[in-house]
């Protein structure tokens, strides 16, 4: 692990941060579905490309440890909350979406009070987060002029609703382990 927090990958994951509200200003300001999803597809690339670099290149760090996380949830709340209010994302999705990130927020917040040192996300955890990121593109591309109404965004629906279904396992697996003093409700999904 890097003793520094001048790290590539940490750079990496604050033009994230700052690609999160380009986003929601691209599709929300100036309702440009092209340029939101180019941005979305940076901020995934970035997500990448962050922790690959960080395990290859040996820079790992605390800082990092924190900012990614912290980044994912900023991602994928601005993201879904922009769809839902332009209504390219179902609203029971959205909300669903953004009451397990609110649960696994607020899980994290209560273990570092504690002082106990965060989980690593889980396998499931880690399919759940990539199934929701690769449906989000599913919804701007569905609502595109030239595509609409060619079943894409139905595709990104369903995509969206495993992942987050497999989301709600890995939240309630992780609460088991917290809280619940257990290995965890589903250890062979770990």
């Amino acid at each position: 692990m890097s003793d520094g927090n001048l790290t590539i990958p940490n750079a990496i994951t604050s033009v994230r941060i700052l690609l999160i509200a380009f986003f929601a200003v691209a599709l929300l300001a100036f309702n440009d579905r092209v340029a939101a999803l180019a941005i979305l597809m940076c901020i995934g690339l970035t997500d990448f490309l962050d922790g690959f670099l960080a395990r290859r290149l040996g820079q790992e760090s605390n800082l990092g440890k924190l900012l990614d996380p912290v980044a994912d949830r900023l991602a994928i709340i601005t993201c879904v909350a922009a769809l839902g209010v332009d209504a390219y994302m179902p609203l029971p999705l959205v909300i669903g979406i953004l009451l397990r990130e609110v649960l696994i927020s607020c899980g994290a917040l209560i273990i570092m009070l504690k002082g106990d040192k965060l989980l690593d996300v889980s396998l499931i955890g880690k399919a759940a987060t990539f199934g929701l990121y690769l449906s989000l593109p599913f919804f701007l591309v569905g609502h595109l002029n030239a595509v609409a109404n060619t079943g894409i965004a139905d595709a990104g629906e369903w995509l969206a609703t495993i992942s987050l279904v497999a989301m709600f396992v890995a939240t309630f697996n992780y609460g088991m382990k917290v809280f619940g003093k257990d290995k965890g409700a589903f250890p062979n999904v770990n």
